[in-house]
């Protein structure tokens, strides 16, 4: 799933940090595609580095929290929003 559909469906956010650590955080939701699987840590890692290219040189993710919130409609699969922490440079 490109960036541009996971952000116009809301699943995905970039926000500034609010404690030291890291200067971003992500937040991908594990809304699924042809050729995308957010639950896979790498695709989840290249979506959020990928839509901070611009304004995050050399972006590195430095954590992550999963967030269970029931099960996706129609597909019975776990409903997670991931929050991943990135820092520049």
């Amino acid at each position: 799933m490109q960036r541009s559909a996971l952000q116009m469906y809301g699943q995905l956010s970039i926000a500034p940090a609010q404690a030291p650590g890291y200067d971003y955080l992500v937040k991908v939701g594990n809304v699924g595609d042809i050729g995308y699987n957010p639950d896979e840590y790498k695709e989840r890692e290249m979506v959020a580095l990928s839509a901070l290219k611009t304004q995050c040189a050399q972006a590195r993710v430095v954590g992550e929290t999963a967030i269970h919130h029931g099960t996706v409609p129609l597909q019975g699969k776990p409903a997670k929003t991931y929050f991943m922490r990135v820092k520049c440079g």
